[in-house]
């Protein structure tokens, strides 16, 4: 088929094979940025020509074979995900990544039922996803990754404990620091506002005896994913108050929680800032924007996203640890 010929019809890699005097697998691997031993005139030659006739290709054969298809999925590991601030930050921030690189997307949110989640995944594959982004740790991880492993899927992910291709957000070093903060202050006299299962889980076994015995003493447990969180950082604060009248830090594990705490603090005589430092996690808009002054950690969620989506087509093993930039508002 000639070039006029070509203009008048749905272009395929065949006809553009046809106008370039190449083979149909050279043109594939042009067009989808694979290596090949093409000239670069030649590779530029082929995506004007696909671009100038309107070149899309055929996803219903492309899913049919198993090839890949620039089709993502964007999965929350459970729905109390979808309503925490940072992670809509990081999809979205994904999502523009996404489409920016070529891609569709479908979004997905995991069950707590580890059959359910693999059904989901498979389903996402027969809808062509060939890449899987994951933000949380899914129930059923680890059969969830042999299978994309298996499948020779494209994956990475945010906060996915078992995931061997990952950015960690460094929460557990965040909340030390913050200790470590206080303590050069002279403000030995402060609680940790979080989960039992992040203290327990997570926290704990990084600590050294010292710490240990320092942030059992402080310890106050929230739900930390929970839609209420403010609330709860309002109703943890009178307690803790109660408890502790001579506060001088309260760490929370989350921003809303955070500003809910502080809040009541202000509310009731207790100057936030001055006679209480309060930190939170992930330095939100609403914390920016506060009219009172909560100390964050920024993990910069934007660049994690690129980072992630570069390493998306890597099949290396890899766990990346993110550090935050501490942001001091009170200190």
């Amino acid at each position: 088929m000639n070039k006029t010929e070509m203009a008048k019809k749905r272009v395929t890699m065949k006809d553009l094979a046809q106008a370039t005097d190449l083979t149909v697998p050279t043109i594939s691997k042009i067009l989808n940025g694979k290596d090949n031993f093409c000239s670069a005139a030649k590779k530029e030659e082929v995506l004007r020509l696909a671009r100038k006739y309107d070149y899309k290709p055929n996803i219903g054969y492309r899913i049919m074979t198993g090839m890949e298809t620039n089709i993502a999925a964007i999965i929350f590991s459970q729905n109390r995900k979808t309503f925490e601030e940072h992670c809509l930050h990081l999809f979205v921030a994904l999502n523009r990544g996404l489409e920016q690189r070529g891609y569709a997307t479908y979004s997905a949110v995991m069950a707590f039922d580890a059959e359910v989640n693999l059904s989901k995944i498979r389903e996402l594959e027969t809808r062509g996803c060939r890449s899987f982004v994951f933000i949380g740790s899914p129930v059923g991880e680890r059969r969830i990754e042999k299978y994309l492993d298996d499948a020779g899927h494209q994956h990475v992910a945010f906060d996915y404990h078992e995931s061997g291709r990952q950015f960690w957000p460094d929460e557990e070093g965040t909340i030390r620091e913050y200790a470590k903060i206080l303590e050069e202050a002279g403000r030995r006299n402060f609680r940790l506002l979080c989960s039992r299962a992040f203290f327990e889980g997570r926290l704990l076994p990084l600590l050294s005896p010292g710490e240990r015995e320092l942030f059992e003493k402080a310890a106050f447990f929230v739900e930390s994913n929970s839609p209420t969180q403010f609330v709860d950082g309002q109703k943890a604060a009178a307690e803790i108050l109660r408890q502790t009248p001579d506060l001088q830090g309260l760490c929370c594990y989350t921003d809303t929680h955070a500003l809910g705490a502080a809040y009541y603090l202000e509310k009731n005589g207790v100057k936030v800032g001055r006679d209480v430092w309060v930190f939170g996690l992930f330095n939100l808009p609403s914390v920016q924007y506060s009219f009172l002054p909560i100390n964050s950690a920024d993990f910069e969620l934007d660049r994690v996203a690129e980072m992630m989506l570069n390493q998306l087509q890597s099949a290396n093993p890899f766990k990346t640890v993110v550090k935050p930039k501490i942001i001091r508002r009170s200190i």
